[in-house]
């Protein structure tokens, strides 16, 4: 395990492979010591506890747009995340809408029958450079739809290099596993692949529609690659 004065904060960002790493995390800390969101109330909730509180836990994961946890400083935490090739996990994250009754664009989805082009058309925000909307933190976030710009890339790297973040490629999930591994002094662990959608999901939209895919999310395949670049196996 990590040095507890160096808590793990985990970006979980959205059909990356973060459910499947969350089994693996669970393997490795203590219930006491983890603190997992399911969306900004919850990250707000965490920032709020008292500082003792905060630097307590080992091991801090969820989906929530990035921020620093720990102001007061003599805390310096361990950020890791996994990103992924946009199109696919764009692909990945409406078939998911999809399938699940309980994701809140469910019921819309299904009962108007919304295509990923009409999804696009209606401008949701997750189809639209979401890692870098995430990794940037929340003036990016909060960009309306088709807005970003190269400074939204440019702060998510930014918050990469300056916190040191190790940033795992679900195209090489082993090799990143590895690493973390490595990395944070984790027990061999073996992959456990979980949400993994079904393979008869596999047939992709039309060509016109994946074309707009990669010009939308220009940004999330510039970081990709820029991620890729930097990755160093274990």
């Amino acid at each position: 395990m990590s040095d507890q004065s160096k808590p793990i904060v985990f970006v979980h960002l959205p059909k990356t492979g973060g459910q499947s790493l969350h089994r693996i995390i669970h393997r490795q800390y203590k219930d006491r010591e983890l603190f997992v969101m399911n969306g900004e109330a919850d990250a707000e909730r965490f920032a709020a506890l008292p500082f003792d509180e905060r630097r307590a836990f080992g091991f801090v994961a969820g989906h929530f747009v990035f921020r620093d946890f720990y102001p007061e400083g003599g805390v310096e935490p361990v950020y890791i995340t996994m990103v992924r090739e946009p199109v696919p996990r764009v692909l990945s994250l409406y078939r998911y809408i999809r399938r699940e009754p309980l994701h809140p664009m469910h019921a819309r989805v299904n009962d108007d029958d919304l295509s990923l082009e009409r999804l696009i058309d209606a401008g949701y925000q997750p189809l639209d450079n979401e890692q870098v909307r995430i990794l940037a933190g929340h003036e990016t976030w909060r960009k309306p739809f088709g807005t970003l710009g190269e400074e939204d890339l440019a702060a998510a790297m930014n918050n990469v290099e300056r916190t040191g973040m190790l940033v795992g490629l679900q195209e090489r999930f082993d090799d990143s596993l590895d690493a973390y591994s490595k990395a944070l002094r984790w027990k061999r662990v073996e992959n456990i692949r979980v949400n993994v959608a079904p393979a008869e999901e596999s047939q992709n939209p039309p060509g016109p529609t994946l074309g707009r895919l990669a010009e939308l999310n220009r940004f999330d395949a510039a970081f990709c690659a820029w991620a890729s670049e930097r990755f160093q196996p274990a």
